[in-house]
């Protein structure tokens, strides 16, 4: 990546205008500079931008991985209860397993004793079934893997293999 040496560099602002562009060439894999996107913007003290971008960004791409990391950011630079409200919101209008284990996750940390043992077990399960679904689906022939494979191992195609939130959004 071309953002990695601007960053190595100390260039948050050429990094961030090279990530960014990730997402107009390939939106299949901007998900995956968004850790560099972080670095950058923090770097420059601008997490209010960067949680602003990735608003922008779903807003095109409502794609649950991005929700989930804008949840964490609004967590870690609005608190608990605005990220609780954010995804809250995200999953009423987009229900799906993910979803449903980060708001478990964020109400365990707003609720009193009694009701965090009941949530608690819930967000287990959930965090179980997340874990083990696959990160990679082929969309040609259907191989599920968790690792990234340019040439799909089952039926030899390039490039067919996608993250799996793209195929399926749960």
């Amino acid at each position: 990546f071309l953002s990695e040496v601007a960053l190595s560099q100390h260039n948050e602002k050429l990094a961030i205008r090279q990530l960014q562009r990730i997402l107009t060439q390939n939106p299949d894999w901007f998900l995956l500079a968004v850790p560099m996107l972080e670095s950058a913007y923090l770097s420059l003290n601008k997490s209010h931008e960067l949680i602003a971008y990735l608003h922008d960004v779903l807003d095109e791409f409502p794609h649950m991985p991005l929700i989930v990391t804008l949840s964490e950011l609004i967590r870690k630079h609005q608190g608990d209860q605005a990220a609780l409200s954010f995804v809250s919101e995200h999953v009423k209008e987009n229900p799906s397993l993910v979803g449903i284990r980060d708001l478990l996750h964020l109400q365990l940390l707003n609720k009193h004793e009694d009701a965090r043992e009941d949530l608690s077990i819930l967000h287990t399960l959930t965090d179980r079934l997340v874990h083990d679904k696959s990160n990679y689906h082929c969309v040609n022939c259907g191989y599920d893997g968790n690792t990234l494979h340019w040439q799909c191992p089952s039926c030899k195609q390039w490039d067919t293999n996608k993250p799996a939130y793209l195929v399926d959004d749960d």
